[in-house]
């Protein structure tokens, strides 16, 4: 599935659409309403978006580069 992340977003709290880390959770969140009962996770190593990402309630996974 390819995913656009030019969506609309959803939650106003994300706040803008030219910040990628916004527009990346707007499109989990969405992927999440629409398929509730799949596995989505947010993968990646960015301590700013993990923080983002928990208090939208969006699941994810840290990960260490080991740099």
């Amino acid at each position: 599935m390819l995913l656009q992340l030019n969506q609309i977003l959803i939650e106003p709290f994300l706040g803008s659409k030219d910040n990628n880390d916004d527009r990346i959770l707007a499109s989990l969140i969405t992927l999440l309403r629409k398929h509730p009962n799949n596995y989505v996770n947010l993968v990646n190593e960015d301590i700013n978006l993990h923080n983002k990402a928990e208090y939208a309630n969006v699941p994810f996974v840290e990960v260490n580069s080991g740099k």
